[in-house]
């Protein structure tokens, strides 16, 4: 034991966490920080950046930013939004047509609207905000009372956004088959599934960020056509 020298005594002792806290990052760290499964994302443009306050180009009623980009982990149901939101069989509908984004997300800290302890915080941080019977109180109570049943429509309220935000969540559950809200999507919890996963971009917004440049992959076509790059 006299040659293990004060690294191996770390070891010795278990503290592999701390070692790891100080070795540089590798990709395959970098990748673990991301959800194993693979989520996807609808939409008819071309896409480097997904910014989360950019209104919704499919739907005209949208008069603010959403606040947040969503994701589904199930290909089922978001081919059922392009069937339901783009004519695909009509190629001149849309100038740069429908596309289908897979991609890599972090889902660390979401909100989840299941979650009773989840709630009571959301409740807890709305009182301690609002005048309990002021008009803003009740106004916000309106939307508080249907938090519980998951509607992303209630969650791109600003103010149950802020107070999210301020609770510490990156995001939120949505009743959506598999579907997540993330706050941070263009801040680097967004990787394309085709993306190196480079830790020196970790905190670039660009999808494809890496040190070698890549082509944009954003198409039907790609999910057939292409591997996963994941890690290296």
């Amino acid at each position: 034991m006299s040659g293990i020298g004060a690294l191996g005594k770390i070891i010795a002792k278990g503290g592999g966490d701390a070692i790891r806290k100080i070795l540089p990052k590798t990709s395959k760290d970098y990748y673990d920080q991301f959800d194993p499964q693979t989520y996807y994302h609808a939409t008819m443009e071309d896409i480097n950046i997904f910014d989360p306050n950019k209104m919704n180009p499919m739907a005209e009623f949208d008069e603010k930013p959403r606040g947040a980009t969503y994701f589904s982990s199930s290909p089922e149901y978001v081919n059922e939004y392009l069937d339901e939101y783009f004519d695909i069989s009509n190629p001149n509908q849309y100038e740069t047509g429908a596309r289908i984004y897979p991609v890599k997300i972090k889902t660390k800290n979401l909100f989840d609207y299941e979650n009773k302890d989840h709630i009571n915080k959301l409740e807890s941080k709305i009182k301690d905000e609002f005048e309990i019977g002021s008009s803003e109180y009740e106004e916000i109570d309106d939307v508080l009372q249907y938090i519980p049943n998951g509607s992303w429509g209630d969650f791109e309220n600003s103010t149950i956004q802020k107070s999210l935000k301020d609770l510490g969540f990156s995001g939120y559950k949505t009743s959506e088959p598999g579907t997540v809200g993330l706050f941070n999507s263009d801040k680097g919890d967004v990787r394309s599934v085709f993306a190196k996963f480079d830790p020196k971009q970790e905190k670039s917004g660009e999808i494809l960020a890496t040190v070698t440049p890549y082509a944009s992959v954003s198409t039907l076509g790609a999910l057939a056509g292409l591997e996963e790059s994941t890690w290296v």
